[in-house]
């Protein structure tokens, strides 16, 4: 059964969201992601496939019912940091333990994040340099990295970036079936 909702949002919501998310967000689409993700995890409860014993089980799955919704992972610990009143570190956290709770569900979530650091990369001769922020996306990366039979990446001494050697890098690009990428010409 398919049940279509209309949900409005005020001028008001509109720009605590923006406050929230960032002038730059689509709200539209994190907005239907939202009321999409309370819709789901209601139903879930009323139907009694899930029932939380603990806040913070509640929580998870919120977190959980956010990011199948369509939430990015940079989007979900801003909206989880509104939402439950976190600091960033907190929310991030929270966002990690729900990959980890739900990672075969989410698995396609965090390989599409992955995909992004891997494609956000940049040729610094003779190596990528890849910006791998702290959590469940960075940890797939150096795990891939770590299967290959070539050289480990290294840290940049530069935050969270990585360098890493050309081999490695295509074959953590093969990993998450990603294509070739080849060197910037001079």
């Amino acid at each position: 059964m398919d049940i279509a909702l209309t949900i409005s949002l005020s001028s008001q919501d509109e720009a605590r969201l923006k406050t929230s998310l960032g002038a730059k967000a689509d709200l539209a689409r994190i907005a239907k992601a939202i009321a999409t993700a309370g819709a789901n995890e209601f139903l879930e409860q009323a139907t009694g496939r899930v029932v939380p014993g603990a806040i913070r089980e509640a929580r998870l799955f919120r977190t959980y019912q956010l990011l199948k919704a369509g939430v990015t992972l940079a989007e979900a610990q801003a909206i989880v940091a509104a939402v439950f009143k976190e600091t960033p570190g907190r929310a991030r956290g929270l966002v990690e333990s729900a990959i980890a709770r739900y990672d075969i569900e989410l698995r396609a979530s965090v390989d599409a994040r992955v995909q992004e650091v891997l494609d956000a990369a940049a040729w610094k001769d003779p190596r990528w340099e890849v910006e791998l922020p702290s959590g469940f996306a960075r940890d797939r990366v150096l795990d891939a990295a770590a299967e290959t039979s070539f050289a480990d990446p290294s840290r940049a001494g530069r935050g969270a970036v990585y360098q890493f050697p050309e081999e490695t890098y295509q074959a953590v690009r093969q990993a998450f079936l990603m294509k070739k990428r080849p060197k910037p010409k001079k």
